[in-house]
């Protein structure tokens, strides 16, 4: 009987360790899982981190391509303007030629003096387009004359 109850103690003494292995190895595993559900968070933080910052990139990148788009129609109607401008003074220089010519056939002088200023201002004209951007010069939506190409 003694030897039961020292096979007993001995047995009661292993399932203590046993039970204490257990309950130390059930805490490193509630570790373990606290430590993920960590990491998990600090993963969606992260994620949630760069989409913001890839929206807000988004969004400037959309607002310079607007800003853009609004410069490009600016440009195009200044090559529209200048070009409405040229056709006019070309249009006036032939009907002052052809008025001259009529009124003042023996003028011919005077007539080459006034034809040689509308030039020097198609010159001029020229000079300011060409301060214009590249990118309003060869716009393809604006039907230019040749020499504001």
């Amino acid at each position: 009987m003694r030897r039961k109850l020292k096979t007993q103690d001995l047995l009661e003494a292993q399932l203590a360790a046993v039970e204490e292995i257990a309950n130390v190895q059930q805490q490193a595993i509630l570790k373990l899982q606290q430590q993920l559900v960590q990491q998990q968070q600090s993963q969606v933080q992260l994620q949630q981190a760069r989409s913001h910052q890839i929206m807000q990139q988004t969004v400037a990148l959309q607002e310079q391509i607007i800003q853009q788009s609004q410069q490009v129609g600016e440009y195009v109607a200044a090559v529209q303007y200048w070009k409405e401008q040229y056709l006019a003074s070309v249009t006036l220089s032939l009907e002052l030629k052809e008025v001259l010519e009529r009124l003042v056939p023996e003028r011919l002088f005077e007539l080459t003096h006034l034809l040689t200023t509308v030039q020097l201002m198609t010159q001029q004209t020229r000079e300011v387009v060409s301060t214009l951007p590249a990118a309003a010069k060869h716009s393809s939506k604006v039907d230019l004359p040749p020499f504001l190409k």
